[in-house]
């Protein structure tokens, strides 16, 4: 819900308002965040989220819960053909052609642990 996020937490405050963005790659990620504040608290507010993106932590419990939702969107999307296509030729332009099998794609999400996507 609004305000629920960590990010917003970290900044305590009710004139802003903070959200994540995350640009995802082949091999690689990239965080950051997208801040609106008052002029007046804006730099204060910047610290506090730099702050928190720098200490990002990631707990067993919130790896269990991403990979139990990611295994229902994954389910969802081979079952639609149109979704199922268009999930497969993206491993196929991204070179990852041997994440072609529905089997190979959850295996490789509940493969996943914290050391995986910690930073």
């Amino acid at each position: 819900g609004l305000g629920a996020g960590k990010l917003q937490k970290v900044v305590d405050d009710e004139t802003s308002a903070v959200s994540s963005i995350n640009f995802g790659y082949t091999d690689s990620c990239l965080i950051g965040a997208f801040i609106a504040s008052d002029a007046a608290n804006a730099g204060q507010i910047v610290s506090k989220v730099a702050a928190a993106l720098r200490s990002v932590s990631v707990t067993d419990a919130e790896v269990k819960a991403a990979k139990k939702a990611l295994t229902l969107e994954l389910t969802e999307k081979l079952l639609s053909s149109g979704e199922r296509a268009e999930l497969l030729a993206q491993c196929a332009i991204f070179g990852y052609e041997d994440f072609m099998s529905e089997k190979v794609m959850h295996d490789a999400v509940a493969q996943a642990t914290v050391a995986d996507v910690q930073v």
